[in-house]
């Protein structure tokens, strides 16, 4: 379902039941019943640009914020229960307690209250001056108030005896907190920072916790479902994200997801003038099957006489159209008979014939195959002539190079024993002429002169001059 409305809509608030829903307007702050494809405007009240509402948890009331005031109202009747006064600047958030007897309010001027629905008096204050409050919340039990502002801290405030109200842990979030929620387990607790990313801290408080970025602006509003199971937030951005709760100590904690689960409601509100409309409708309707169900009958009835005349012409048809089929199909088995007749004749007479050809190929093979046998050996005995004569002709090549080997050796070792008996007569030659040599004991001057060439010299006639120059 979509609803557009010409104004913008400040802030808004679903009843427990689904049915009815709070809308804050820039004029007036209007209760719609939710229909099942409309709002219906129900009543309106005299709140300008309400910029936080919320009903009780039974339903049964709802606040409005109006400005520094907080209005108390009769969801059924719309009757104003009370305006609760004390806040000096604006009221930025509120928040039911368990037992819808208490409403706490937390506003700009650094004021956070807890307000009694029995007299209209506060039960609890808490002022910090200086710190201007985004968020606030109630643990399930209402024995502690947390809440956020613009100093960047989450504060849980507890009565103490004596002294009122006081902050009794602080922490540190780097972060401005614009909403909290706390499940009724009470063991987590979620924080909407305004970078668009939604905390989950440990509850008690220890400081620790883990960030899931959701949103491109700041979120602001913060809701955990009735059954703790699932997480709503909405941003400046124009998107709201369902967000599953999954954790083991909140599911061991939270006594509601003990209990048996009723079944979602079928149901849903429709106005008197819509379902007037409807039923007359739903009439009209009824009639007019009625007129078309006597046109449908008359019209079948004059389709089942046409029909039967149809069928009765086509069975005369069909019937003329099937015994010349029948004859046709006679006529043509008996041609077929004949056929079969035919072709078995020829094909015995075909296979005869071919038994006959068969036979003859086959001696015609066996006599090439006899030939082809015969020729085969005497290829045979015509190899084994030529290896033996070429056996024959290998034995007297090798038996001829054998010989001419051995030849060459003899006149390689004759040449060889002639050369040693030459370089021996030239040996002792040599040594004949060193006696000699010796034995004359003449010497040439130059030594650069050997004695053999010396000898040869005197022998052949004058000596070797001496080169030396004088």
């Amino acid at each position: 379902m979509n609803k557009a409305f010409a104004e913008e809509a400040y802030s808004i608030a679903i009843h427990p039941t689904g049915l009815q829903m709070l809308v804050g307007f820039a004029d007036k702050l209007r209760l719609l019943s939710v229909l099942m494809d409309d709002l219906k405007t129900v009543k309106e009240i005299a709140i300008k640009a309400c910029r936080d509402v919320a009903f009780s948890n039974g339903g049964q009331y709802f606040a409005a914020v109006n400005g520094i005031t907080l209005s108390l109202y009769n969801t059924y009747t719309c009757e104003c229960l009370g305006n609760l006064r004390g806040h000096n600047g604006k009221i930025r958030a509120i928040c039911w307690g368990a037992s819808d007897t208490t409403v706490v309010s937390a506003g700009a001027d650094g004021a956070v209250y807890e307000w009694r629905l029995s007299d209209l008096k506060r039960e609890k204050e808490n002022v910090l001056k200086g710190c201007q409050y985004s968020a606030v919340i109630a643990t399930p039990d209402m024995t502690a108030l947390i809440a956020a502002g613009s100093d960047r801290k989450i504060k849980e405030m507890e009565d103490n005896s004596g002294a009122g109200t006081q902050v009794t842990r602080e922490l540190e979030t780097q972060s401005l907190i614009t909403a909290l929620a706390l499940p009724y387990g009470g063991k987590i607790l979620f924080a909407a920072t305004d970078a668009g990313g939604v905390r989950c801290y440990k509850y008690p408080l220890t400081g620790e916790f883990y960030e899931v970025k959701c949103h491109e602006g700041p979120i602001t509003r913060l809701h955990v479902s009735y059954d703790d199971c699932l997480l709503v937030s909405a941003g400046e951005d124009g998107s709201v994200l369902l967000l599953d709760i999954r954790d083991k100590e909140l599911a061991k904690a939270s006594t509601r997801q003990q209990q048996e689960k009723l079944p979602w409601a079928e149901e849903v509100l429709v106005s008197r003038a819509e379902l007037e409309e409807r039923r007359s409708h739903i009439t009209e309707l009824e009639q007019q099957v009625a007129e078309l169900t006597m046109q449908t009958e008359y019209q079948l009835r004059l389709k089942d006489l046409h029909m039967q005349e149809r069928v009765k012409e086509m069975t005369d048809k069909f019937n003329t159209e099937l015994d010349s089929d029948r004859q046709k199909f006679e006529l043509l088995l008996q041609e077929k008979n004949e056929q079969e007749m035919e072709y078995e004749e020829k094909l015995k007479q075909a296979e005869l014939r071919h038994s006959s050809q068969l036979a003859a190929l086959d001696g015609q093979y066996q006599i090439k195959l006899m030939a082809e046998v015969e020729r085969y050996q005497q290829l045979l005995q015509e190899k084994e002539a030529l290896n033996e004569r070429w056996d024959e002709q290998n034995a007297l090549l090798v038996e001829s190079h054998e010989r001419v080997i051995a030849e060459l050796a003899e006149e390689a070792e004759a040449k060889l024993a002639e050369e040693v008996l030459a370089a021996e007569a030239l040996r002792q030659e040599k040594t004949a002429m060193e006696k000699e040599a010796a034995e004359l004991g003449v010497q040439c001057p130059n030594p650069k002169c050997s004695s053999i060439a010396f000898l040869t010299a005197r022998s052949s006639g004058p000596g070797c001059k001496d080169e030396t120059p004088a």
